[in-house]
Parts: C-alpha cells; structure tokens; sequence
C-alpha cells in the first residue's frame, strides 16, 4: 500500500502495527529469489529487473528492520594508522 507508518494511540498497539508493516514470509521469499536469479544490478538485460531489484532490496530491509530476518553481519574495517604513503603514524587517529 505504500505507507511505512502509523500512529499509535497505546503502547499495546505497537506489535499490532509492527506485525501488519513487516513483509510476510511468501515476500520475502520472493525477495530472496529475486535477488538470487538477478543478481545486484551487475548485469541488466531487461528493463523490468531493475525495480524489480530496487523492490527485493526495500523488502529484504524492511524485513531485517522487523526482525524477521537477521541483520547482515558487519565487518569493521581496520583503521588506517599510518598517514599516506610516507608510512608514518597519522596524528589525528
């Protein structure tokens, strides 16, 4: 329907509306599939895969943002210590 929110009056809503907001899993599922057969946007051979791409994206986020799929992992990057290419210790880390 495209709404992404809702007012609630008592806290005792707020699983009511969450659950109603959140992807069911037959989209998700169809999310997951789309994303595995077309990949990341890398090779487009038709015009109607890319919002269809757009859309499994916004569904695989909105399903991890109601938990009912896990966030991805996120890898920290090291953090640079040396400044440029002299190789010395950067000041400002």
């Amino acid at each position: 329907m495209g709404m992404t929110g809702k007012l609630c009056l008592h806290p005792n809503q707020i699983a009511s509306v969450n659950t109603e907001f959140s992807p069911c899993p037959e989209l998700i599922e169809w999310a997951n599939t789309t994303l595995h057969q077309l990949g990341d946007a890398q090779t487009v051979t038709d015009g109607s895969q890319l919002p269809r791409i757009a859309r499994a994206h916004k569904i695989i986020a909105l399903a991890q943002h109601y938990g009912e799929i896990p966030e991805p992992v996120q890898h920290h990057h090291q953090q640079k210590t040396t400044n440029g290419l002299s190789g010395q210790p950067n000041p400002r880390l």
